[in-house]
């Protein structure tokens, strides 16, 4: 019986102490402006978000990973341009926009307003090592980060994730695409 009431004190002190996603304001690929967590409000989703150019090939890994093991699952990549002078933020959302297959538009989201609050959130240091990995978080309904992690694609790290996503409402299936018995 303690190990149970032990496993419930942690997950409620963890709910409690769980950060909730800054305010951050931008537009995706497309073209639309939005607002994060206010777009997500209700679904779970997952923000694969890089703070440097030199964060791209950890990113893109990323995100064809997680289209295969996690179909289900809503993911949106983040770039913060905050710090871009505004001048060349054009040029840098039209190589962006020609390397992409247009489907994907929608869900890459360019972040202008925000990452400041958005850095502390998940711990990046731009002095640390770390500073150009892929930095992801995974957002509940209510806008809380409940799983974070950063680095390159990793078996430990998809293995870690999985348990903390459920499928979306009315999705028939596992998250890792094979039927549920």
């Amino acid at each position: 019986m303690k190990p149970v009431l032990l496993t419930f004190a942690l997950a409620l002190a963890f709910h409690l102490t769980a950060a909730t996603l800054p305010n951050l304001e931008g537009e995706t690929l497309a073209g639309s402006k939005l607002s994060l967590p206010t777009a997500l409000k209700g679904k779970t989703a997952l923000l694969v978000i890089g703070f440097s150019k030199d964060s791209q090939k950890q990113t893109e890994a990323w995100g064809k990973r997680l289209k295969t093991e996690l179909p289900t699952l809503e993911v949106w990549s983040v770039v913060d341009l905050e710090a871009a002078p505004r001048l060349i933020r054009p040029m840098i959302l039209r190589a962006m926009r020609s390397s992409m297959p247009k489907p994907q538009h929608d869900h890459f989201f360019i972040l202008t307003k925000g990452g400041k609050t958005l850095r502390p959130a998940l711990a990046y240091d731009s002095r640390a090592p770390q500073n150009d990995d892929a930095y992801l978080a995974l957002i509940d309904p209510t806008g809380d980060i409940t799983w974070q992690f950063h680095g390159p694609v990793s078996e430990a790290a998809v293995t870690a994730l999985r348990p903390n996503v459920r499928p979306p409402e009315g999705a028939r299936g596992s998250l890792s695409g094979s039927p549920v018995p």
